[in-house]
């Protein structure tokens, strides 16, 4: 044995195994990165690691045979032991080995420092909270001290992975931790708007923070290559500038849910320690699904929000067929269901659907999914826009809302279309504190500040307006600002009777159903019946041809004192059941009709109880 040893050095086998071994790694690490690259599955990367064992003993039988001479390769039998120059051969191999080793280790330590990188180098800005003290709920200024304290924004993790195809992958993962988070009653999470606002802009953490008044941070990076995923997290306390806590994550994407939870216990964990006053909470239980379905989903869920924000239906129906391709997968997978019972409403909403046949198909998915999991929150807020926009089910639709509240109570969505309800039941002044704990949460959501904006109106508190407005320029560009305030002021100007003014305010040729019914309701009330005739019949000839809109046809028949045909339009709308009549009840423009029977009976038809008072 002593002899072959000895004989298998002075070959350089021993040598070859050494170099085989060095470059056999970095081959893995090239295809690792290329394989992440072009989306190779995972099996791709593991084909190269059984090529590579399978051509060891071949590079070690060979080294035997065949020595390297000054004429280039023989067979070791063939040369003269006195000619051989195995030894000079030798000292460049080892020479090659030692520089392999070196780069190895580099790479190696360069992985664990850079992949985690400071801070201010991986963080992308985020507003979790921007509450402006003249607009806070009670009327008076925002709570410091323990609320700023136990506020936390959740940063989009970023994509390291050189593959634009994986942002969805760690857009998910973010918004899972945000679900996730805002689960803790005790812990305010911004919302999935407010996180993703500035995404991709560079910012520094602590400037940020003092800016938007948040206390904590949680961010991170995503390293996805094949079926192998890297995760950095990192809690920040923003007034101290250090870390809570700090992990990194080596997995397959088969963990991708017991990372999720782990990181979310561990941001908890380390909270509550400091700040939370109750016991140990449970963040998420441990969830069984296909890690397959799971990534269909994100990307179907990626696309909905491209869809909803553009009013785009062909994004719609797109991520309609991912979340389909999701339930082949996982014919038991609750999300999914939701994700399109969202997109059947939305479909009806965008006219892409009719009214009967989207919110049907919305209702039957989202039951789908409450029966699979009767806690999701997706679901039960999908179900309680369907009972209060479709069903005009008061009671049910609130049941629905505070159910999902109660499971996540930072849900900025959630906040928001509660807030919606409380303003369909004429519940103002409530309605206005949810929105304002919406915009808490989530002070990008441009639904939520006109949402705010037509409550006040509502409400009687006009004043209000131009500081919701100031609060909105902070978040957007002027332009689109100017726009809002343009709106807010005709709906303002309408209710308040001054319509000389709007008449100066609206576009000198009104197109769209609010403008040509807001021309139709002020010529009317200035004396010019033959244009707000005009107007008017522009209005009825766009709800005719939609079979929509004839609520707004209705209220501009009452300001015309045309009571008769208003009733009559009031019916057509019932029937082609539009969104906002629940709405009606508490709208001004209705205000003449609450004491005609027909309108009492109309609602009481509906399942919708009479406006209280006039």
């Amino acid at each position: 044995m002593s002899s072959l040893w000895l004989e298998l050095k002075r070959r350089n086998v021993i040598r070859i195994g050494a170099l085989y071994a060095v470059a056999g790694w970095f081959l893995l690490q090239v295809a690792d990165v290329l394989f992440g690259l072009l989306d190779v599955p995972g099996w791709g990367l593991r084909l190269v690691l059984g090529l590579l064992l399978l051509g060891f003993p071949l590079a070690l039988i060979f080294s035997w045979v065949y020595e390297m001479t000054s004429d280039g390769l023989k067979r070791e039998s063939e040369i003269d032991r006195g000619e051989s120059i195995t030894p000079i051969t030798g000292r460049k191999i080892d020479r090659l080995i030692i520089a392999g080793l070196v780069v190895i280790v580099a790479v190696l330590l360069a992985d664990r420092i850079l992949i985690k990188p400071p801070a201010a180098e991986i963080s992308q800005p985020v507003i979790a909270e921007a509450v402006n003290p003249a607009l806070a709920p009670a009327g008076g200024e925002a709570p410091a001290g323990d609320t700023k304290q136990k506020s936390i924004a959740v940063l989009p993790f970023v994509n390291m992975s050189g593959d634009e195809e994986n942002e969805y992958f760690s857009d998910g993962l973010t918004e899972e931790l945000l679900n996730l988070l805002a689960k803790v009653d005790e812990l305010r999470v911004s919302s999935r708007t407010s996180s993703f606002a500035f995404k991709g802009k560079d910012a520094n953490l602590p400037s940020v923070a003092r800016e938007l008044k948040v206390a904590h941070i949680l961010e991170g990076s995503v390293r996805k290559s094949g079926t192998q995923v890297r995760i950095t997290a990192q809690l920040i306390d923003v007034d101290t500038d250090s870390h809570l806590w700090s992990e990194t994550y080596d997995r397959q994407l088969d963990d991708i849910f017991a990372i999720q939870d782990e990181i979310a216990s561990a941001v908890v964990t380390a909270l509550k320690v400091r700040l939370l006053d109750s016991g140990e909470v449970a963040v998420q239980e441990k969830r069984e699904q296909s890690t397959d379905a799971y990534l269909l989903y994100l990307r179907g869920r990626h696309i909905y929000e491209l869809g909803k924000d553009t009013n785009d239906p062909d994004l719609i129906r797109q991520a309609m067929g991912l979340f389909e391709s999701a339930l082949k997968v996982e014919p038991a997978y609750a999300l999914a269901f939701a994700g399109l019972s969202d997109a059947y409403g939305r479909l009806s909403i965008e006219g892409d659907l009719s009214m009967k046949e989207g919110y049907e198909r919305s209702r039957e998915m989202a039951m789908k999914a409450l029966e699979i999991d009767p806690n999701l929150v997706e679901a039960l807020l999908a179900l309680a826009d369907i009972q209060l926009e479709y069903d005009w089910d008061m009671g049910a639709s609130e049941r629905s809302y505070l159910q999902a509240l109660e499971i996540r109570p930072s849900d900025a969505e959630g906040l928001r279309t509660y807030g919606y309800f409380l303003v369909s039941d004429g519940r103002f002044d409530e309605a206005i504190e949810y929105y304002h704990r919406a915009l808490e949460v989530d002070p990008l959501q441009t639904r939520a500040y006109s949402g705010l904006a037509y409550a006040v109106i509502l409400a009687g508190r006009y004043d209000e307006v131009p500081e919701i407005g100031e609060r909105l320029a902070q978040f957007k560009d002027p332009e689109y600002v100017e726009q809002w305030r343009d709106n807010m002021e005709y709906v303002l100007l309408r209710y308040t009777g001054q319509y000389a003014e709007l008449t100066e305010r609206l576009p000198s040729e009104p197109e769209t159903v609010g403008d040509l019914q807001d021309a139709a309701i002020s010529y009317y009330h200035l004396g010019n019946e033959q244009k707000a005739g005009d107007y008017l019949d522009q209005l009825i000839l766009i709800a005719e041809e939609s079979t929509n809109n004839y609520i707004l046809v209705a209220a501009a028949l009452v300001h015309m004192d045309q009571i008769d045909r208003a009733m009559e339009y009031l019916e057509k709308s019932f029937e082609a059941r539009e969104v906002n009549n629940s709405f009606i009840r508490g709208d001004p423009d209705f205000r003449p009709l609450h004491d005609d029977p027909r309108f009492i009976s109309l609602l009481n038809q509906a399942g919708l109880e009479p406006p209280s008072s006039n």
